[in-house]
């Protein structure tokens, strides 16, 4: 009897599985893990297996219950087998910028005519199309091509990233506009650019060149890079519950480092408020300072520095003041990296400096940088995505793309 039972069994113990995969599907897990075949492979098992166990099932309302099982698990496998083979198409392309080769993927909506379409422009550090997947399906499912793409040293692209300039990023990002472009499935007018945390330096700068159809910012900061650490300083030793004044030290700390690395002056004094400030309790809590800094030869030497200061000192929102098409900004209201609110009026100001008023500026007031919230109790894992933040995000760009208004670019 109980080997008879063994089939249903197992065919609610993989519900149950698909049913959490469910779950997982909707908070922002799959922006860095695609659960969907997955969730295709439980779904299938557990449909059979009902089915299979529904034979053996004594009472009329019991092969009821296990049948409308059965069938939700074959809907589940029936989206997900959707989702992997016919919702979109993909395409490997590569194309060259600054003497290296770049390569990525191309998703393409299934619908006639020539498609929108969007790059997708990297945060800091190393990262592959794989970090960006999500999006990119997100778009192609809406009707918007989108080009995710292995940043310059990542993944299968050639070249260093680590030594590369804003403008040489910049200069990636345009020539996979171009490369969009000059896709037969592409409407060439209608092709924007989106940029990540990072992306909010790089992706402006692309856009002077490339004149894009709209512009998207994720968590942007509105200060240079060196602004927005200095901020993340203090609120870092803030949230860790050290109070205002440890903030202000901390942060004003912080620029000195900043000060030193850019002129190379005032090394001693420097390290003795380093030392000092290594006994106080807030210190570790900073994230960003060390117990001492180096002679100022040391940190010119070394091969990555110098891009790496200049891109530490870029200002984007002059840039900003230049471009002409839409842009939509997005920031977290509890993002530890930036004021959020406060970015976008200096956002909204520098576009306004030059005259374009087709600004959308969203606050998610719980969300974290990338727009991550964390719901459950003691920030227990997954987080989501901000409430209406993908939503809001598509239905903008499906409108930007097909108005045929927002082709300017830049003056």
């Amino acid at each position: 009897m109980a080997r008879n039972r063994l089939p249903l069994r197992l065919g609610l113990t993989l519900s149950l599985l698909t049913a959490g995969l469910a779950v997982l599907l909707t908070s922002a897990l799959p922006v860095v893990l695609d659960l969907r075949t997955a969730l295709l492979v439980f779904a299938t098992a557990a449909a059979i297996l009902c089915l299979a166990g529904r034979r053996r099932s004594r009472g009329g309302a019991r092969r009821l219950l296990v049948t409308a099982l059965a069938v939700g698990m074959l809907a589940a496998a029936s989206l997900a087998a959707w989702d992997l083979t016919l919702a979109y198409r993909a395409q490997e392309v590569s194309f060259a910028s600054g003497g290296v080769t770049l390569r990525g993927t191309l998703y393409l909506p299934r619908g006639a005519g020539r498609q929108p379409g969007i790059v997708l422009v990297h945060g800091a550090g190393r990262q592959t199309r794989r970090e960006y997947r999500f999006y990119a399906r997100a778009y192609a499912r809406e009707g918007v091509a989108a080009l995710a793409y292995d940043k310059r040293g990542s993944g299968s692209s050639e070249g260093m990233s680590e030594p590369a300039a804003y403008e040489t990023l910049a200069g990636d990002a345009l020539r996979a506009v171009e490369t969009l472009r000059g896709h037969p499935l592409i409407d060439p007018g209608r092709v924007g650019l989106w940029g990540l945390s990072e992306g909010e330096w790089v992706a402006p700068l692309a856009a002077l060149r490339a004149a894009p159809a709209f512009v998207v910012l994720v968590s942007p900061s509105a200060m240079t890079p060196a602004e927005q650490v200095r901020y993340e300083v203090g609120a870092n030793v803030r949230r860790a519950g050290f109070g205002e004044p440890a903030a202000r030290e901390a942060a004003e700390l912080y620029g000195a480092v900043s000060r030193f690395e850019r002129t190379g002056q005032g090394r001693d004094e420097l390290n003795g408020r380093l030392h000092e400030a290594r006994s106080r309790p807030w210190f570790g809590a900073a994230r960003y300072l060390e117990p001492s800094v180096p002679e100022h030869g040391q940190l010119t030497r070394l091969p990555w520095f110098p891009a790496w200061r200049a891109r530490m000192d870029f200002d984007a929102l002059p840039l900003l003041s230049e471009l002409r098409c839409p842009v939509l900004a997005q920031v977290g209201g509890a993002d530890p990296k930036n004021d959020g609110p406060a970015a976008l009026e200096r956002i909204r100001t520098a576009l306004g400096r030059g005259g374009n008023t087709r600004f959308t500026g969203v606050t998610y007031p719980k969300a974290a940088h990338g727009m991550i919230e964390w719901r459950l109790p003691f920030g227990l894992p997954p987080p989501w995505l901000a409430s209406g933040y993908l939503r809001t995000q598509l239905d903008w760009v499906r409108r930007q793309a097909n108005s045929g208004a927002a082709a300017s670019g830049r003056r």
